[in-house]
């Protein structure tokens, strides 16, 4: 047998005693599941699922109601991020000027918004 063949030799008796420890700890592991549940009592195999309860049904001033604050959420994410790509915005403007880091940039614009609040 040449050095090569060798090698791969161990390299293959190698790879398959790892993946073959792999198989035996996964194997383990899943007993070991099985059994914390079934002394726990949470296994999914111990006892009917629960029913499912209806959706609650709600009256048209509550649907409004969720209706308004949905839409005030997004109109704050929405605000959110046009300020965001804003300051960004005004980072790559001042970025031409090759002075500053962006890193520097990026902190002397949140000074400046601090200060201005």
């Amino acid at each position: 047998m040449t050095e090569i063949q060798e090698g791969l030799l161990i390299a293959v008796m190698g790879m398959g005693f790892v993946f073959l420890l792999m198989i035996l700890l996964w194997g383990v592991l899943s007993l070991m599941n099985r059994l914390l549940h079934r002394v726990s009592g949470s296994g999914t195999d111990i006892g009917p699922e629960a029913p499912e309860t209806a959706a609650p049904d709600l009256s048209g001033r509550q649907v409004a109601e969720t209706q308004r604050r949905v839409l005030a959420a997004a109109v704050a994410v929405e605000m959110a991020l046009e300020l965001e790509e804003g300051s960004f915005s005004e980072a790559r403007v001042l970025t031409d000027n090759k002075s500053l880091s962006p890193w520097q940039l990026t902190h002397r614009s949140r000074q400046r918004d601090e200060k201005t609040r």
